[in-house]
């Protein structure tokens, strides 16, 4: 036996308003995408080892998760997540003097033991922010990251905040620009501990 209210049966009402509701919680969860945290001072970073965190390949694998894919971020993937790129071509907003000295070599430390991994951040940033990479560059942040499907790199979740990162063409010399390791050779090996 079907039921009928004003011409229409209930199973279609039923059916539409879960319709509604799913369509609301799509809306809401999207919202919540790309959220950028906001710029400011966060002077409990340099109470903590964030050395520890460039030397360990799961906890970089974790910072770079948050960044790039929108995945659970801690409390330094949070403070690196709009600072990371700028500190690329010498930049450090909103840092406290200890974390403008200390990002750049928190930075080499990443490129030094982990080259390949280090390359593909600087690959998906560019590909991020328009720029050309070279086809052969896809695999390896495939490799680097541990993806599979290559859709997650060429579409990435996370939207990078323009208003953060100037265009490269616009950027003054702010200091050592770690950009420029991009597809070089280091000549001396890195120190271990």
């Amino acid at each position: 036996m079907k039921l009928t209210v004003g011409g229409s049966s209930v199973a279609r009402m039923i059916a539409s308003s879960a319709f509604v509701i799913l369509s609301v919680k799509i809306l809401v969860c999207a919202s919540y995408r790309g959220v950028l945290h906001p710029l400011t001072y966060q002077r409990q970073i340099d109470y903590l080892d964030v050395e520890q965190y460039f030397r360990n390949s799961r906890l970089m694998r974790i910072q770079i998760m948050c960044i790039f894919y929108d995945e659970p971020c801690d409390l330094v993937g949070r403070w690196l997540k709009p600072r990371l790129f700028p500190a690329l071509f010498g930049d450090c907003p909103a840092c406290t003097e200890y974390q403008k000295e200390k990002l750049p070599q928190w930075l080499l430390i990443f490129a030094d033991k982990y080259p390949v991994m280090f390359r593909a951040v600087v690959a998906q940033f560019l590909m991020d922010q328009g720029y050309p990479v070279p086809k052969e560059e896809i695999p390896k942040i495939q490799r680097a990251f541990g993806f599979r499907d290559t859709r997650k790199i060429l579409n990435p979740q996370s939207v990078i905040n323009a208003s953060v990162v100037a265009p490269i063409g616009a950027r003054k010399d702010t200091g050592p620009a770690l950009i420029s390791y991009f597809g070089r050779r280091r000549t001396t090996k890195p120190k271990t501990l």
